[in-house]
C-alpha cells in the first residue's frame, strides 16, 4: 500500500484509491499507470515506456491518446482526494512523474494521525479565538447593561411622571380672559368719558 501526498492511499491488488472518508476503484490501465509512475518515482516516465509496460505488454496497440486519456482519469480521481493538487506532473515533450508517494504496511495510521493533528490544531486555533473574543464581553456585557438601564428608567419616569399639558392651556385661557376684560374696561373708561364730554353745558 501507498501514501500518496499523505492523503490518500493506494493499493496496488485491488486499484482502490481511499481516505478515512472515501473511496474510488480505478480501472485497470489507470491501476497500471499509476504502478508505473510510483516505481519511478521522482523519475521522467515516458509514454512510450508507459505504452509498452501498459498495453503493449498485454499484446494491445494503442495511439498516444490512450495514454492522455488515462492520465486524465487519474488525475481526476486524485483531485478527489488531494483538495486541488496537483500529483502527477507533466514533463512537456517528456513524460510524466510523481514525487510525493511513499510504501506503508496496510495496517498505517499515517492518514489517521494526520487527521488527529489537523483536528487538534484546529480546535486550538478556534478556542484561541473565543477566548480573544470572550476577553472583550465584560466591556460589552457592561455597555449593554448601562445602556438596559437607562432605558427602563427613562421609561419609568414617562410611565410615573407624564407631561402635564393641561396646565399651560389653562394659564393660557385665563390670560385671555383677563385680556378680554382688561379691553373691556378699558372700552368702557373710553365710552363713558366720551359721553361726559357729549353733555351740554349747565346754564347758569
Amino acid at each position: 500500500m501507498y501514501l500518496i501526498d499523505k492523503k490518500v492511499y493506494f493499493t496496488y491488488s485491488t486499484g482502490k484509491l481511499s481516505n478515512l472518508d472515501d473511496e474510488i476503484i480505478l480501472g485497470e490501465h489507470a491501476r497500471e499507470c499509476l504502478m508505473l509512475l510510483i516505481e519511478k518515482k521522482g523519475e521522467i516516465v515516458s509514454k512510450a515506456t508507459i505504452v509498452s509496460r501498459v498495453w503493449n505488454a498485454k499484446g494491445i496497440v494503442v495511439s498516444d491518446n490512450a495514454v492522455r486519456q488515462t492520465m486524465h482519469i487519474l488525475r481526476r480521481s486524485l483531485l478527489h482526494f488531494t483538495e486541488g493538487s496537483q500529483v502527477i506532473t507533466t514533463v512537456p515533450r517528456n513524460g510524466y512523474l510523481i514525487n510525493n508517494v511513499a510504501e506503508v504496511p496496510d495496517d498505517d495510521t499515517t492518514l489517521s494521525n494526520y487527521r488527529v493533528k489537523n483536528d487538534i490544531f484546529t480546535r486550538a486555533s478556534s478556542a484561541l479565538v473565543f477566548a480573544r473574543v470572550n476577553s472583550f464581553l465584560p466591556g460589552i456585557k457592561g455597555i449593554t447593561y448601562s445602556f438596559l438601564t437607562a432605558s427602563l428608567l427613562f421609561i419609568a419616569h414617562e410611565f410615573f411622571h407624564p407631561v402635564n399639558t393641561a396646565e399651560p392651556l389653562i394659564q393660557e385661557h385665563s390670560s385671555s380672559i383677563d385680556k378680554m376684560e382688561f379691553s373691556s374696561g378699558k372700552e368702557s373708561s373710553i365710552l363713558q368719558e366720551e359721553t361726559f364730554q357729549d353733555k351740554p353745558d349747565h346754564v347758569y
